[in-house]
């Protein structure tokens, strides 16, 4: 978008079409990542000592992640 404004190519359209990419891109990223996070805390929910290697700092950062996601 920096492009287009720079070198004048911010002409109605494009403009509106480039917003509207990379807003369904982000959008799309995020709820992949949202997605990997959850089964993640699925996973840790269900924690198992003697099942699972997680450490407790992993635990608290997956579960932060999901909180604020």
């Amino acid at each position: 978008m920096a492009f287009a404004l720079e070198f004048g190519y911010s002409n109605g359209p494009l403009l509106i079409l480039l917003v509207f990419c990379v807003n369904n891109i982000s959008c799309a990223i995020f709820m992949m990542i949202k997605t990997a996070t959850a089964k993640e805390d699925i996973q840790l929910t269900s924690f198992d000592f003697r099942r699972n290697t997680y450490s407790v700092s992993q635990r608290w950062q997956v579960k932060d992640n999901v909180r604020l996601a």
